[in-house]
């Protein structure tokens, strides 16, 4: 019995320098935003764009939030706060939309009774 003898060395080396290659380069890619993601220090930016009533600029902030905060503590705050840009805009239906849909995603949160407040406002400001 002939047991011939390979030289894995030799065979391993290129395999392994071609997948680490691919592991650095594909890394490497796609890396356009490499911001850290803080929603605290968003809000804060977004509630200093209300106060200078720039409240589209605003909404993409918190719509930014809203998307991105996986722990939906954030998230559930931008919502509200969307509502608000449009309240504080003028814009009643858009903002009875939203606190509305607020309500029915969040029917027991601690906010709920605020919502609930700004949708009769909403309502109430549209009467003639």
């Amino acid at each position: 019995m002939i047991i011939k003898h390979y030289n894995l060395n030799s065979t391993v080396k290129p395999v392994f320098l071609f997948l680490l290659l691919v592991i650095v380069f594909s890394c490497s890619k796609g890396t356009k935003d490499t911001s850290l993601f803080e929603p605290a220090e968003m809000l804060k930016e977004a509630d200093v764009l209300i106060s200078k009533e720039k409240y589209e600029d605003a909404r993409k902030i918190l719509e930014d939030i809203r998307v991105k905060d996986a722990s939906r503590k954030y998230a559930t705050l931008a919502s509200l706060r969307i509502a608000d840009t449009f309240f504080e805009d003028g814009s009643y239906e858009e903002a009875a939309v939203e606190y509305e849909t607020f309500l029915n995603l969040h029917t027991r949160h601690r906010y709920a009774s605020y919502a609930q407040f700004k949708l009769a406002m909403c309502y109430f400001n549209r009467i003639n």
